[in-house]
């Protein structure tokens, strides 16, 4: 069974092999370190980031979107995904994500209240594209992008109720960017360490 396993692998085109290589890689490479749910000395306030690797896939074109949500200094909930639709601009690419991330903090702030912990300030949704937080803010700018998607205004609807807010984190600090795009080492291990994740040390009696 192992030997057919072997067979069939080698068989793949030489992409699949290498895409293959650097998931076990990351898989054996993290195997030691666990996500843990740290206590917060300030308000547990939920603070979220996004981002997107426009036009990733050199064969379709297509982006890859990611999102990282943390509940004072715990990652809660992260996510990685190929959009279905390719893009025509970066500022569209990046408000399907927001959008995504919009629905998941209103069913946070919902999942909370009914534990009794109530936010009282909007959510920040941190974004590295000024002029998507700008297309939020202004509606005369929002007027002038028609070919962005009606349902990606929804993040605008809620920036404007107040149940997020938008602000400028430079690329440097995007946090998300460790789910959506490839690295070197150095910053790889820089993003790696903003994410709670500690080396698990196990004692051997």
């Amino acid at each position: 069974m192992l030997f057919m396993l072997l067979v069939s692998l080698f068989q793949l085109p030489q992409q699949f092999i290498r895409v293959l290589f650097f998931v076990f890689s990351g898989i054996f490479g993290t195997f030691n370190f666990n996500l843990f749910l740290l206590s917060s000395m300030l308000s547990l306030d939920l603070h979220t980031y996004c981002d997107v690797e426009w036009n990733s896939d050199p064969n379709d074109k297509k982006s890859t979107t990611g999102c990282c949500i943390f509940l004072g200094d715990s990652l809660i909930s992260w996510k990685s995904k190929k959009q279905y639709v390719t893009s025509r601009s970066s500022t569209e690419a990046k408000y399907h994500p927001m959008a995504l991330t919009t629905c998941e903090i209103i069913w946070l702030h919902w999942l909370l209240g009914n534990m009794s912990a109530y936010l009282k300030n909007p959510t920040s949704l941190h974004c590295d594209i000024k002029s998507v937080i700008y297309i939020a803010r202004n509606y005369i700018f929002h007027e002038r992008t028609k070919h962005i998607k009606t349902d990606f205004h929804f993040t605008r609807h809620h920036l404007q109720l107040g149940t997020i807010s938008l602000p400028f984190v430079p690329s440097t600090l995007q946090i998300v960017d460790i789910f959506s795009k490839p690295h070197s080492v150095l910053r790889f291990c820089f993003l790696f360490d903003k994410l709670s994740m500690h080396l698990a040390i196990t004692h051997l009696f």
